[in-house]
């Protein structure tokens, strides 16, 4: 798919260096995983896996979560495959040994999906930059020691982009099936991942219209059929067992209940903030809880009892509404001020890591990055790099509006970084030549439609 085949000795050797170092860094990280900082996403996915390993059950109404269609399927199920290898200690119900190692393996096979898809970009060069560049990035070795979904998005959203690519470039309607069922599962390990499966398949027909190709239509409804395909299953099984729609996960409505929530900054804090003091007053057994330790279902439970007469999900979702109607449309100046925070509080730092320095190395690669996608698209005019920058830039856009953290970011990080490098590559002929010495070394730029 990414031609590697074709790699110089040096690449090759360049190659393995880094994938053996992240591999080892990861490799730390799965032998020591941090279970004394457990967050609640990890102890909700631990204990649909351990109920899905021992009972067979996705959510066991008797001892898993009450609302178990909250979590995307593809954590859950893959940790429970690794929780039939190494089940949990009986005084750590959430802890899988296996499923550390698999993640281990997940963000390895992620450097070399980096170097396929920025040496598609920008050449070989531009591949073992982005790869080094993630092989290292401390907060995607971290995820490596603790029970998320952002590893398995990263690696199939990565290799979707790949996939599509490459498919677009060969025409090639099997890569782009590919491609569009890797979205697919991409979404089942992050639902916010599922507006690519509209995104990629527009921009891909935008781009077949402007070359004058006529098999543009095909080849968008392709991809997104073979991606409806692959989520179908499961959005039939989970409305079956809720008794409405569920598009993957059913915490659309919460999520932009708290996200378009003005006085709260459309932040999980501050909609806890606002709501505290009525949620203590519902639940006399959480008086002595602190604002931001207050469960956030029962937070959001207090807003849906405001609609008693709609069920759960159809209030929540009318209040959602209400908030857009009366803060996006009533107050459209401040609603964009607070999704312009909210990307700020996406991009503006590392995730889970609050140091200085790697603050200040983040945002430097983060602003050399942009700066590379930004310039390969409007001097390099390369439809590869704009079809990546739409899934960034649509991703980003939906976190504007719904909640933003910077782990949301971290599925974006390897496509943002082989772009970066690959619109600097394709650059570099531009401004300074083809410089010899990387020719004869095998680190060459090959330029792309």
């Amino acid at each position: 798919m990414g031609r590697l085949g074709g790699l110089r000795p040096a690449v090759v050797l360049a190659l393995a260096a880094i994938v053996l170092g992240g591999a080892g860094l990861r490799g730390w990280e799965a032998a020591h995983p941090r279970l004394a900082d457990e967050s609640a996403d990890e102890r909700f996915y631990g204990t649909l896996a351990r109920t899905l390993a021992e009972h067979l059950q996705y959510g066991d109404r008797s001892s898993g979560p009450r609302h178990p269609f909250f979590a995307a399927p593809g954590a859950p199920v893959a940790f429970a495959a690794a929780h039939r290898l190494t089940p949990s200690p009986r005084n750590s119900p959430t802890d899988i040994p296996a499923a550390y190692w698999l993640l281990a393996a997940v963000g390895t096979l992620l450097i070399v999906a980096t170097f396929a898809l920025g040496r598609e970009l920008g050449g070989d060069g531009a591949g073992l930059v982005a790869a080094a560049a993630i092989a290292v990035y401390p907060p995607l070795v971290r995820t490596t020691g603790e029970l998320l979904s952002e590893p398995l998005g990263a690696l199939c959203l990565t290799l979707a982009l790949l996939a599509l690519v490459v498919g677009r470039r060969s025409h090639r309607s099997g890569l782009l099936a590919t491609g569009g069922a890797l979205l697919g599962l991409a979404a089942l390990a992050r639902p916010d991942l599922m507006i690519l499966l509209v995104v990629c398949p527009f921009v891909l027909l935008a781009l077949a219209l402007r070359d004058g190709r006529r098999t543009g239509v095909a080849s968008a409804v392709g991809v997104l059929a073979a991606g409806v395909v692959v989520i179908a299953p499961w959005v039939g099984f989970a409305s079956a067992r809720t008794g409405y729609l569920v598009p993957v996960v059913e915490s659309d409505a919460p999520t932009l209940l708290v996200g378009s929530y003005l006085p709260g900054d459309g932040s999980t804090q501050g909609f806890k903030r606002s709501f505290a003091d009525e949620t203590r007053a519902r639940l006399p057994e959480l008086r002595g809880v602190s604002d931001l330790e207050l469960p956030g279902a029962a937070v959001i439970e207090t807003v849906r009892m405001r609609r008693p007469h709609l069920s759960r999900q159809a209030a929540v979702r009318e209040e959602a509404l209400e908030n857009v109607r009366r803060y996006a449309l009533g107050r459209p100046g401040a609603f964009a001020a607070m999704m312009g925070r909210k990307v700020a509080r996406m991009w503006g730092r590392p995730s889970q890591d609050r140091s200085p320095g790697l603050a200040l190395l983040h945002r430097g690669a983060l602003v050399l990055a942009v700066a590379g996608l930004a310039a390969g698209i409007a001097m390099g005019r390369r439809a590869d790099l704009a079809l990546v920058a739409s899934v960034i830039l649509s991703s980003t856009l939906l976190h504007a509006v719904l909640v933003a953290h910077p782990r949301y970011a971290l599925p974006l990080i390897p496509l943002l970084v082989a772009a970066g490098a690959g619109g600097l590559a394709a650059l570099w002929p531009r401004h300074a030549g083809i410089s010899s010495w990387a020719v004869t070394q095998g680190f060459h730029w090959r330029p792309s439609a």
